[in-house]
């Protein structure tokens, strides 16, 4: 028998095990730590700016083309868009088994070969490739307790100063700065001093395109030297601009733009807003790397930003409403709790029923063992220290003494029955029991690892889980065969149970049990109809109450957060928003549980967010400072409801967020309804949504198709402005840089490139009747005003249009209304 072989030599039975513990050592240090295993399914994105247009020109000028060049990519298992003012916004979903590298070099190649068709003003799209880990695990907020430091000034101090620096530090794959506003030229326009000089915006456009650029001047070349040559042609300060001449009168006057506008240096967009406990702030956002350790990566994140605070400007604060890394570590710390619990456990039963110290030995050493080695196997499968894996590990405590245990009892029962020596008994005793061995672990490996071959997200979920499991079960196994009886030979004493009062009694209750078991299982024996009838109502018993069990996907857990959400109405400006978000603020400012809280205006990832629309994220205080019930987070979303439902200029919903991670900011139950028609999938949504809504399992179920937001539509005389030489092109172009501002050119200022951007005043495009007073070039160069080419009526339209696998969708969600879980909600 092969067991004989380590039975013989020890010394290499320990070091056979002593190698499955220094690789599970030296494993266990470059393992990852998350919180989950790895879920999200490949997600690549696409975004393109298309400045100025409505969601129904950025649809079918933008996000159709380019939903059809992507749409041949092999293994898209979905494709959702959002077209909105400016923005289309598309995200392709793949298969599980999609590399999404590979995946993002495909659809990156297919949207560039669809650039060409896009208009000429849009934006080249960018793609990314995203994951629950590009995800901030943390965010630090920049602020001033008196305002002395604008979000403009602050925005460009981070991305100056802390953004490189903090990018330095191990583990931290990129830095988001949230609720970022960056410098530029901004340029204003005054349209009626632009028709007093008979200058047109497209006259400025031009002016600057041709004025304001830099471009390589080649070389003078000498016999022996060679001088390259600059030409300084960019400007840099708005005096400069304010110096640009825009054309000359056939007077030889030269019109400059100081006498059409003015300049001067601010930010590129100012229809947003971001407040940390209603202070100017902007936002810092970690992304850590994949494979890096979160406790880590938070733990020098948190050093490199004390080690920058000394040379923050006068009065510049941070503070950490956001992380993650805190959850983890104190979910971690809980499951090892319950590891090294399950071990003290695990050894003290084996010892009350051994009763001998020398036998607890034999299967308490293929813990350690087992448990060290389980980690080189999740090295080995490039798996993650997480909070299913040392559930895993916890579970397996019970399992991994089982083959010893046996090994050990047969071992036990040759030396008292045969009244044999040790190690003869050992070598007798394993020829017994080995295939025995081997078949129980070849049972519980047949039941873990399908679970690990189980697909989408749960089959994610659970695989690290259960083939972590039936690693340290092998790994038991092979501890059971080789060091458990090498040890049992040479440390096993015949009558080596413990003597005295204390294993007397220990004695009579295990002998007690053992009676009342032989009587209970002949009387069971005798009645075998009766056990028949029980098991299967037994197995009854068992669907009826799993059929009452509520069922989710993962239950809400409190992470000391909220989400609150407002939806102003549609059409309304970025300074109604403002006052709604001041009105939350207030509600939270007077809340003791309440640690921190972070407001965004026009939130938007990645790309330019709706004005009625704003967020903000709550931090609540720490676990141990809320240990009354009513002072949970779920709990005080409730009675946030209450206090919201005040706020009647819009619509403010506070969320619980959820435990995965990169599952967004999405309420828990969604649907989405597809069609051809706006009107008709708008009109059918609401009429589900309010239904829905009188279902008491659900609260808040609302669609995000409204075609409420008002809309000025112009209608072009073409006869009209095709006699005066006018094209539409210009038109719209007029329009589009002077409504709906343009970045036109760039600028440098410190060593970085800003846009330069060009818009008319602000009350010269406050009200419909701003478009009359704006005028274009006729072929014989008169200006002649818009309002003798177009008309213009109001309508209303969506403020964004959804697309669902091409089709255009609503989405209706909700949440399951308190004390529901989401399974009972969904059916």
């Amino acid at each position: 028998m092969f067991t004989d072989f380590f039975i013989k030599r020890p010394v290499f039975s320990s070091v056979c095990s002593l190698i499955v513990i220094l690789v599970g050592v030296v494993g266990y240090g470059r393992l990852p730590v998350k919180e989950y295993p790895a879920i999200d399914p490949p997600v690549v994105s696409v975004t393109t700016t298309y400045l100025g247009a409505n969601p129904s020109t950025v649809e079918t000028e933008v996000t159709e083309i380019l939903e059809a060049q992507i749409n041949g990519v092999e293994g898209i298992k979905t494709m959702t868009s959002e077209s909105r003012e400016s923005v289309s916004s598309i995200t392709v979903q793949f298969n599980l088994d999609r590399d999404i590298d590979v995946a993002a070099q495909d659809v990156s190649s297919r949207v560039s070969q669809a650039v060409g068709r896009l208009p000429d003003e849009a934006e080249t799209p960018v793609v990314r490739k995203q994951s629950g880990d590009a995800s901030p695990i943390m965010w630090f907020s920049l602020y001033t307790e008196d305002g002395s430091i604008s979000n403009l000034e602050l925005s460009d101090y981070a991305d100056r100063f802390l953004v490189d620096a903090l990018e330095t530090v191990p583990g931290v794959s990129n830095i988001i700065i949230g609720g970022e506003r960056r410098y530029a030229m901004r340029l204003w326009i005054d349209p009626q001093k632009l028709a007093a000089r008979n200058v047109t915006i497209l006259d400025v456009e031009n002016a600057l395109r041709d004025e304001n650029l830099e471009l390589p001047s080649g070389r003078i070349e000498g016999e022996s030297a060679e001088y390259p040559i600059r030409t300084l042609g960019r400007l840099q300060d708005p005096a400069e601009y304010e110096e640009l001449v825009i054309r000359t009168t056939s007077e030889g006057i030269p019109i400059r733009f100081k006498d059409i506008g003015r300049a001067e240096i601010g930010a590129e967009d100012e229809r947003s807003f971001v407040r940390f406990k209603g202070k100017p702030a902007v936002g810092l956002g970690i992304v850590k790397l994949s494979t890096a350790n979160i406790l880590d990566v938070a733990a020098a994140v948190k050093a490199k930003m004390e080690q920058l605070k000394p040379s923050f400007p006068a009065g510049l604060k941070y503070e950490l409403p956001v992380d993650d890394s805190e959850f983890v570590r104190l979910a971690i710390d809980e499951v090892w709790s319950s590891l090294y619990l399950a071990v003290f456990l695990v050894i003290l039963v084996i010892f009350f029923f051994l009763r001998d110290w020398r036998a607890t030995i034999v299967p308490a050493v293929t813990i350690p063992v087992s448990l060290v080695g389980a980690f080189a196997v999740m090295y080995i499968l490039d798996y993650s220290v997480n909070t299913l894996t040392l559930f895993a590990l916890t579970l397996a405590t019970g399992l991994v003494v089982d083959d010893a245990i046996v090994v050990l009892e047969n071992i036990v029962r040759y030396i008292e029955e045969n009244e044999m020596k040790p190690f003869r008994a050992a070598m007798g005793a394993m020829a017994e029991v080995v295939f025995a061995v081997i078949a129980t672990t070849a049972v519980l490996v047949a039941v873990f690892v399908p679970v690990g071959f189980a697909t989408g997200a749960s089959g994610r979920l659970f695989t690290e889980f259960a083939l972590t499991l039936a690693g340290s079960v092998v790994i038991s196994t092979f501890v059971a065969l080789t060091l458990a009886p090498a040890i049992a030979a040479r440390i096993l004493r015949r009558n080596g149970q413990m003597q005295g009062r204390a294993f007397r009694l220990i004695e009579r209750f295990l002998e007690g049990w053992q009676n009342l078991y032989a009587s209970s299982l002949r009387r069971l024996m005798s009645l075998k109809g009766l056990v028949v009838i029980g098991f299967f109502l037994s197995f009854a018993l068992v669907g009826i109450l799993f059929a009452q069990i509520p069922k989710e996907f993962l239950p809400i857990e409190d992470r000391a957060r909220i989400i609150t959400f407002i939806r102003a109405p549609q059409g309304v400006t970025i300074d109604y928003t403002d006052k709604v978000a001041r009105q939350v603020e207030e509600i939270y400012s007077q809340m003791p549980d309440v640690r921190a809280y972070f407001s965004v205006g026009a939130f938007g990832r990645g790309a330019p967010g709706q004005v009625d629309q704003g967020i903000t994220f709550v931090r609540l205080n720490h676990w141990d400072d809320r240990t009354q019930p009513e002072q949970s987070q779920q709990a005080i979303v409730g009675q946030l409801f209450g206090k919201f439902s005040q706020i009647t200029d819009a619509l403010v919903l506070p969320i619980n967020p959820s435990s995965l991670p990169g599952s967004g900011f999405g309420q828990p139950i969604q649907f989405v309804l597809q069609g051809s028609d706006l009107e008709q999938l708008a009109r059918v949504s609401g009429e589900f949504a309010r239904r829905a809504n009188e279902l008491p399992q659900v609260v808040n179920i609302d669609t995000d198709l409204k075609l409420t937001k008002p809309e000025l539509t112009l209608k072009v005389d073409r006869l009209a402005a095709s006699n005066l030489g006018v094209s539409v092109r210009d038109i719209s172009r007029t329009l589009q840089i002077l409504l709906g501002s343009q970045e036109i050119t760039s600028f440098n200022r410190g060593n970085r490139r800003y846009e330069v951007v060009v818009q008319a005043e602000k009350e010269f495009r406050s009200t419909p009747d701003s478009i009359r007073e704006i005028y274009v070039k006729t072929r014989d160069n008169q200006l002649v005003p818009l309002s003798n080419l177009v008309s213009i009526e109001t309508t209303t339209t969506p403020p964004q249009i959804n697309h669902y696998n091409r089709f255009r969708a609503a989405t209706i969600e909700g949440s399951p209304a308190s004390g529901v879980s989401l399974g009972d909600a969904l059916t």
